[in-house]
């Protein structure tokens, strides 16, 4: 009975499960580098929308998508948060809640396409247990919505093709509009949306009304995408060719000289290598996750290849040839266009889930086989694993490094790879000074502004222990995160006080100032 109710709920038990986590934890996590510049995306667009100010127009970030930074706006508005904290406490939670609903929708996408529950929670578990996106699924309202709105969009997609109304093809256009309004990015979905019409119009041409519905459906997809995008992203009220023109512009060749660490080189960003993304894509995923991704990969296009002549799109060929697609092509398109991104691969974060989808296709293949036991063996394995590793390094699972380079020597990741570069760590390095040290007030001079930011996530009361001073000279205790700065730190003037370690390298680091 018991078992018959799990297996009959099972995705609604783990999203309960999740949401109790994570309500239960959203506290912990610190305040992230960019929060407070998408934050102030949002509130310069809701000003625009709800109190006629139009600053928007000439808004320097006019060009990101404000659609999820208005909604979390509009949700402090009307709670009327006011405080630092629990301003960014919400945004937290709300964006993490997002973040969860896609996931359910990863599992009933799963179920449509395999109807294998089993398979499904595998998928859920390899998608949600990430130590990466998991933590950024709380602080990153940019490139996490983006993520989850693209899982939506892929389930809708699986239901459009499935039933062929023009419902769900409406509602397809209308998250592909979301989409867009999160990351102009998203425009990627609409020509691969009209790509598999133009194969169900080959394959059907034949049959009375194949055509003309077809062509309806694209016209129906394609309207629907237009209006929505325009309605979800106020710059495009007024002069929408022109203004998206001007998005597309300016993001499609988007400026940026900050100086990255990789490979043990600080280089510019303008200058980075091919094998920038595919190697932080390769070394800050969990290894079989990776092996399951790249066989499942491997395995649909031998397959494809093989059977060319022959092969339906059915539901399955369908829906992995897209997770194929998008997550191949946007990487080949950053390596041959020479594109610019940085801070690790976070603006390709959106590249996990079809590869993940992937890997449930080499799952499932595996179930009728004799390595079944292996691979699932293996995936719960890796799983478990790896949220072992998100529970002992909490709250800094953001810095995680697969076997690929986490087995080197001491220190290596620090050195070679940009590790806390979010800044995450304060609030954890701030909380322990206040544990340890009861002065009635402690001056902090730290790397960068973050970790002032960081204090305001703490209660009042031990806020008002923190005075953050300019120069190393006043303070009582220095605090790095080592971002531009991995080499150790010498010199009689400090002396290490405390290390927060994540696989025996230094992610942040309290120093005693010595006068």
């Amino acid at each position: 009975m018991m078992m018959t109710f799990i297996k009959k709920n099972a995705e609604y038990l783990l999203l309960f499960l999740f949401v109790a986590i994570g309500i239960g934890t959203v506290s912990s996590y610190g305040f992230a580098w960019d929060e407070h510049a998408q934050r102030v995306i949002g509130q310069v667009c809701y000003k625009y929308v709800f109190e006629h100010n139009n600053e928007y127009r000439s808004f320097s970030d006019r060009d990101h998508g404000p659609f999820f930074e208005l909604i979390l706006i509009i949700i402090e508005k009307v709670a009327n948060i006011t405080t630092t904290k629990s301003i960014y406490t919400m945004r937290h939670l709300v964006n993490h809640m997002f973040f969860l609903i896609s996931a359910l929708y990863f599992f009933k996408l799963i179920v449509l396409i395999y109807n294998n529950k089993l398979l499904a929670t595998i998928g859920f578990l390899l998608l949600v247990v990430n130590p990466l996106i998991y933590s950024h699924s709380f602080f990153n309202s940019k490139d996490l919505p983006f993520l989850s709105m693209f899982i939506i969009c892929f389930y809708l997609f699986a239901k459009a093709f499935k039933h062929k109304g023009y419902l769900y093809f409406i509602l397809l256009g209308l998250f592909s509009g979301l989409l867009i309004s999160i990351r102009i990015m998203g425009i990627i979905i609409v020509p691969l949306v009209l790509f598999f019409l133009l194969i169900e119009l080959i394959n059907y041409r034949k049959e009375i009304g194949g055509i003309k519905k077809n062509l309806l459906l694209s016209l129906a997809y394609v309207a629907s995408t237009i209006v929505f995008t325009i309605c979800a992203w106020p710059l495009l009220w007024r002069y929408p060719i022109g203004n998206f023109r001007y998005v597309f512009k300016i993001l499609s060749k988007y400026v940026w000289n900050g100086i990255i660490l990789f490979k043990g080189e600080f280089i510019n960003s303008q200058q980075l290598s091919w094998d920038y993304i595919p190697t932080w894509f390769c070394i800050s995923n969990p290894l079989i996750y990776l092996i399951l991704g790249f066989f499942g990969a491997i395995l649909f296009i031998f397959v494809t290849l093989k059977n060319i002549k022959k092969i339906e799109f059915n539901a399955v060929n369908y829906n992995n040839l897209l997770y194929l697609i998008t997550f191949f092509v946007p990487v080949l398109a950053i390596i041959i266009l020479h594109s610019v991104v940085y801070d690790g691969w976070r603006h390709m974060y959106y590249i996990y889930p079809p590869f993940i989808l992937l890997a449930v296709y080499f799952i499932n293949y595996s179930l009728t086989k004799k390595i079944k036991n292996i691979v699932l063996g293996l995936t719960f394995f890796a799983i478990a694993s790896t949220a072992v590793f998100i529970i002992k390094n909490f709250p800094l699972h953001n810095v995680y490094f697969n076997q690929i380079v986490s087995l080197k020597e001491d220190e290596y990741i620090r050195k070679n790879y940009e590790m806390d570069y979010w800044g995450l760590g304060y609030k954890q390095a701030l909380e322990y000074i206040l544990k340890v040290d009861n002065s009635e007030k402690i001056k902090i001079h730290a790397d960068n502004w973050v970790c002032q930011t960081n204090s305001e996530l703490l209660d009042s009361v031990q806020q008002n222990h923190f005075i953050f001073v300019d120069s190393l000279h006043f303070a009582d205790y220095y605090i790095t995160t080592y971002r531009f700065h991995p080499q150790d730190y010498t010199g009689s003037n400090m002396t290490e006080f405390k290390s927060f370690n994540v696989l025996n390298n230094k992610a942040n680091t309290i120093f005693k100032v010595n006068h």
